[in-house]
């Protein structure tokens, strides 16, 4: 009877043994495979620089679309488009359809005063392993933005107070630490449709980050429907400043 408790005893804490190594073995497992996707992720993401093979070039500094010499009666179709440093969209009405902008670490696009800008089917993409700035959109300036992919940006779209956008659909925002920064801005339509996720790690100079934000609204009356958000982000949609936003079927 003695020697049976004994080993009943022996078997209780073997099982128990077993038990809590089977235990670490999953959590140990669960660590291990999450440091794998990390990994990947961070792998991943530097094979997405596209090759810079462009049409035209605007080197740094400040740079002017109207120098460019590209472009008829307002458009500018399946050009590629090289950006070193900053370049001011000074024409008027103009209109992108289906271009690859290649995008060079810390550049940026500008809409200025007067100016409307019609972005239509179009790749922002970066160009060597560090983000580019973005598009701002200044105070007077007005953007058309349909069916556009904004990859790696800082802030992928900064709207100035007293800027407008006229049209806000269908747009993608990845891997960028802002998708959109909008300070007393104008939306003279719904916002519909457009996804902000990201399919890898940030880069310089945010590498191994997440994003921030999809969006980030500041005095600004807004009614988006149908928009979509990664659950990598730190935050969705950031209201500050008595901003007034409807969501619809989010």
């Amino acid at each position: 009877m003695v020697k049976s408790i004994k080993i009943n005893e022996f078997q209780g804490s073997s099982l128990m043994l077993r038990s809590l190594t089977d235990r670490f073995q999953s959590v140990y497992v669960k660590y291990f495979l999450g440091f794998i996707l990390l990994i990947f992720l961070n792998f991943s993401n530097k094979i997405h620089a596209q090759t810079c093979n462009c049409h035209v070039t605007f080197p740094l500094g400040n740079q002017y679309w109207s120098q460019s010499g590209i472009g008829g009666n307002g458009y500018s179709v399946d050009l590629l488009i090289c950006v070193y440093g900053t370049l001011y969209m000074d024409v008027d009405n103009e209109k992108f359809l289906n271009c690859y902008f290649h995008m060079y670490p810390g550049s940026s696009i500008v809409i200025p005063s007067g100016k409307h800008i019609n972005f239509t089917g179009n790749r922002f993409e970066r160009c060597n392993n560090a983000m580019w700035n973005g598009m701002k959109v200044e105070a007077g300036g007005e953007v058309f933005l349909y069916q556009n992919t904004f990859n790696d940006a800082i802030v992928a779209l900064d709207l100035a107070p007293n800027s407008t956008i006229t049209v806000f659909t269908q747009n993608n925002f990845n891997r960028c630490k802002e998708g959109v920064y909008a300070d007393k801005a104008i939306a003279k339509r719904d916002f519909l449709e457009n996804k902000f996720y990201s399919n890898g790690m940030l880069i310089a100079p945010f590498a191994g980050q997440f994003p921030d934000f999809g969006m980030r609204l500041k005095g600004m009356v807004v009614n988006e429907v149908r928009g979509s958000y990664d659950r990598m982000m730190r935050r969705a949609i950031n209201i500050i400043d008595n901003s007034v936003y409807v969501g619809n079927g989010l």
